[in-house]
């Protein structure tokens, strides 16, 4: 599970204050033993980071700066250049829909979903039909 919060959960210590990004797991209480390895925590603390748009390095820092600093943006930045970064922004943009806007939008992608199960399932009606009929010429039924 990754948590990315707008708030601040670790500050018991003062290497907390520089800790983005805090690994948790889950230990049995009994045994003080990792209850399992498959089953983890990562809490993304974005007000811990600090970084200008200038000062990044990663494509990690980009993300982390760009949902951090998400609706203080009019247009797309320039860090902000990638395909994955363009989805980004438009799902920012479908977020921020009135509610009449977002009823629209839901109708129209429901719409498309039926469309594409109803190809769907006239390919495999199509398939069965063309492998009944090669059965059928062939004897092998």
């Amino acid at each position: 599970m990754v948590g990315i919060l707008d708030f601040i959960l670790f500050n018991e210590f003062e290497e907390d204050k520089e800790i983005v990004v805090e690994h948790v797991c889950l230990k049995r209480e009994r045994t003080k033993t990792v209850f399992s390895n498959k089953l983890q925590f990562a809490f993304v603390e974005l007000p811990k980071f600090r970084k200008t748009e200038k000062e990044l390095e990663t494509q990690f820092d980009k993300w982390l700066y760009l949902l951090k600093n998400l609706s203080k943006f009019g247009t797309r930045p320039a860090v902000a250049q990638g395909d994955i970064f363009k989805k980004l922004f438009e799902l920012s943009e479908i977020i921020q829909l009135k509610e009449t806007e977002m009823d629209t939008y839901r109708k129209s992608v429901l719409e498309y979903y039926d469309v594409q199960d109803a190809m769907e399932c006239a390919r495999e009606e199509g398939a069965e039909k063309e492998k009944i009929s090669y059965y059928m010429k062939n004897d092998i039924l």
